[in-house]
């Protein structure tokens, strides 16, 4: 049976730094509210400092256990949140949202394989496909604006942009595949 660890104050910095946009996530599909967003994630991120002595984990490295262990207090803080404001405003229901929480940790380490698949799948696009796909979900340029870049009609950038969604698909899902999911 593996040797359960503890982590360092550095390496609880390192792996907030590193899998902030992970609690975010998942803190959101609990909340709506930016700023209820921030202030759940701020407040699951202070819990995990001050119990940080009663974090161990027995992978060979902290990164998933960690990340589980900080969506857990999210969890709960969410719920604590979402609990305060009942009656305030359209929220959801406790036992979606405790089912919504499980699927995502669930999925979490599939969407992390599928992330870092898009990055890889990306980078093996062409200049020109790279470009577009940058300057539309990156830079958020509308179809019209790359039509005018491209010199394309609009109806020609949308068939590129689907063209371009189906390869980075069978690539991420052939990454995955070869991943174990």
């Amino acid at each position: 049976m593996p040797q359960s660890q503890a982590i360092s104050a550095g390496q609880f910095v390192q792996l907030v730094v590193k899998y902030e946009w992970r609690f975010r996530g998942f803190v959101a599909t609990m909340l709506a509210s930016t700023s209820d967003i921030d202030e759940v994630v701020q407040n699951s991120l202070l819990v995990a400092w001050e119990k940080l002595g009663e974090f161990s984990y027995t992978d060979e490295t902290p990164d998933e256990s960690f990340v589980r262990w900080v969506c857990t207090i999210a969890r709960y803080q969410s719920l604590r949140l979402h609990q305060q404001r009942v009656g305030t405003s359209l929220i959801f229901d406790d036992a979606l949202i405790e089912r919504l929480t499980a699927t995502q940790l669930e999925e979490a380490p599939l969407l992390e394989v599928q992330r870092t698949a898009l990055k890889g799948c990306i980078e093996k696009l062409v200049s020109d496909d790279k470009d577009l796909v940058q300057r539309r979900y990156t830079s958020g340029q509308t179809v019209e604006e790359l039509a005018t870049w491209t010199g394309k009609t609009k109806s020609a950038v949308y068939k590129s942009l689907k063209r371009i969604r189906n390869v980075l698909m069978r690539c991420i899902e052939q990454t995955t595949r070869q991943e174990g999911f």
